[in-house]
């Protein structure tokens, strides 16, 4: 049972990591755009 959680939570934790680094890309640009201004 403890393999199974395991293997159902790496991709959640990858899954999560992913959609962090997008978000942080995303804002990044729009930070630079207000320090521009």
């Amino acid at each position: 049972n403890f393999r199974n959680t395991q293997r159902q939570i790496i991709p959640c934790i990858r899954n999560l990591l992913v959609k962090r680094s997008i978000i942080l890309r995303a804002s990044r640009p729009s930070i630079f755009l207000f320090k521009g201004r």
